[in-house]
């Protein structure tokens, strides 16, 4: 089981590796042989779990395949690591590209928001302030009849 899944996983590295495609795909497949390496740890804990059955007590037949899928485990994952870090990863340019795009866009809606709420209150204090110095006069009309009238009463209280 060793031979074959170390086999398997070498095989998986060097087809990688002898690939003609530069580094379009190396984290693909480097994910891809990590894979198959965990795959081998699940093969051997099934076989293991299938060689002990219902005979608890010979734990020495667990040590053989829960070994060997280890080892081909680690062989995937280190492997599959090196085809990995061989690959393009994505460029933080493009990340603060979009984060950037993102950011332009949300700043326009929200001037766009605040221009429309700024041009709303100016009306409404425009409306107010028209409103407002259309009463002044009224306001002056009614203060003076006020005086008047108190004027008036004070007079009539004299007398």
């Amino acid at each position: 089981m060793l031979v074959l899944g170390t086999t398997h996983v070498l095989g998986l590295f060097f087809l990688t590796v002898f690939r003609d495609e530069k580094s379009k795909r190396k984290i693909e497949d480097g994910n891809f042989i990590q894979t198959a390496g965990y795959l081998h740890t699940l093969i051997g804990f099934i076989v293991a779990v299938g060689l002990v059955g219902d005979n608890i007590a010979n734990l020495n037949n667990l040590l053989s395949p829960l070994s060997s899928a280890l080892i081909t485990s680690l062989l995937g994952w280190w492997l599959g690591g090196f085809i990995s870090s061989q690959g393009e990863h994505e460029e933080d340019s493009l990340k603060k590209e979009i984060a950037n795009s993102v950011a332009e866009a949300v700043a326009e809606t929200l001037d766009r928001e605040l221009k429309q709420y700024t041009k709303g209150i100016s009306k409404s204090f425009a409306k107010l302030n028209k409103e407002s110095q259309s009463l002044a006069p009224t306001i002056e009309s009614l203060n003076t009849t006020i005086e008047n009238q108190k004027n008036h009463y004070q007079k009539v209280f004299k007398e």
